[in-house]
């Protein structure tokens, strides 16, 4: 029998496959699963017997994730962690989801608009354990569209280390060398 209840915690890992499935290199991670549920967000599981078969979501959100699936095509990412500017809708959106995705831990102090056309975000995050900050800058085009974003990480040791991560996830793609990949040689 097929029954439709509150997506919960034992539902993560049945959720995995078809996240991979439907989303591929964009997918959800287990952590990032864990962070909605426990800020409070309501998902809805679809179950047959006590296999997980679907499940659904739906968040009204004015700025932190509708900039994210807005991107301008020709949109531009810098900040503290970048060494250059990279451009292109695809290439932004793979260097903030796999940021996303390494997150094992997310807190927003602010979000928020910010003058006519921008959004702020401030929040920290953990990745391999160790805390690390974050002040986003998203600035919109006429059309709404994300059209460039400055992200200031804090602090430095994080940012470094993170950015070492960050380099070796993107090894071997034209994204990578935006990023330190190895510790500086003394």
């Amino acid at each position: 029998m097929t029954t439709v209840e509150r997506f919960r915690w034992w539902h993560i890992d049945e959720a995995l496959p078809i996240e991979e499935d439907l989303f591929g290199a964009e997918r959800w991670t287990a952590a990032m699963f864990w962070n909605e549920l426990a800020n409070g967000h309501h998902y809805i599981a679809v179950v047959d017997g006590e296999k997980l078969i679907g499940y659904a979501g739906m968040a009204i959100t004015p700025g932190s994730e509708a900039w994210v699936n807005n991107l301008a095509d020709d949109v531009t990412v810098e900040g503290s962690m970048l060494d250059g500017v990279v451009e292109g809708a695809d290439a932004v959106r793979s260097i903030v989801l796999t940021i996303r995705s390494l997150y094992e831990h997310q807190e927003f102090t602010f979000a928020g608009s910010y003058r006519d056309n921008g959004f702020l975000e401030d929040y920290t995050a953990k990745v391999n354990g160790e805390p690390i900050g974050c002040v986003v800058l998203v600035t919109r085009n006429a059309a709404g569209q994300t059209q460039h974003i400055v992200a200031s990480y804090r602090p430095r040791t994080s940012l470094l280390r993170f950015a070492r991560l960050l380099g070796e996830t993107f090894a071997g793609t034209p994204i990578a060398e935006h990023f330190v990949a190895t510790e500086p040689s003394r």
